[in-house]
């Protein structure tokens, strides 16, 4: 039960990104589509699932205990890198535009989904290969992360579809992300 928590936790938090994009986009008058939020969710898990196996290899060049402490560092240093870089992008202002208001969603091209989902990809691979050398399980945290970042992408794009005409700020969602990691990487450590 513990690993299937863990798996979990993982793939939540190194795809709530995928959530703010999904608002980001939407409040932008542009809209997802299910092809390109597949190709976006099978980057992140075969990035994740390389990854980890990385982790894993790398595991074999490390002490058990050394490589514990390295793989919650790690994840704890992902953290708090990700909180730091929220706090500074909320010094600055957002504001909805006018063209956000209208409905009208232009739907973002397979092309920009494979960059996007390239881009994404980029924040799983430090967490998996921390989660790797935590000795996780690969393909139940690399399936997760799949499934989770359909779901975020897909539930990002309705609640910003919601928010538009608000002015609400979608940028707090990261700091989640941060926190997510270090406890991660902190129950790791302890374990």
């Amino acid at each position: 039960m513990d690993t299937l928590l863990i798996a979990i936790a993982i793939s939540i938090s190194t795809n709530v990104d995928n959530l703010a994009i999904g608002v980001a986009y939407s409040t932008r008058s542009q809209s997802i589509p299910f092809s390109g939020n597949l190709i976006i969710a099978l980057l992140s898990g075969l990035s994740t699932f390389a990854s980890m196996s990385l982790g894993t290899w790398a595991c074999h060049f490390l002490p058990a205990a050394a490589s514990q402490w390295f793989g919650s560092g790690l994840l704890i240093l992902i953290g708090s890198l990700s909180i730091i870089e929220q706090l500074q992008a909320i010094q600055q202002p957002q504001f909805a535009t006018e063209q956000a208001i209208c409905c009208n969603f232009t739907p973002l091209s397979l092309q920009d989904s494979c960059l996007l989902g390239l881009g994404l990809t980029v924040s799983n691979l430090g967490t998996g290969v921390g989660a790797g050398i935590a000795h996780l399980n690969i393909l139940l945290v690399s399936s997760f992360s799949l499934f989770t970042s359909l779901l975020m992408i897909s539930g990002g794009t309705w609640l910003g579809r919601m928010m538009v005409g608000c002015g609400s700020d979608n940028r707090f969602v990261g700091c989640l992300t941060g926190l997510g990691l270090i406890a991660l990487g902190t129950y790791e450590a302890i374990i």
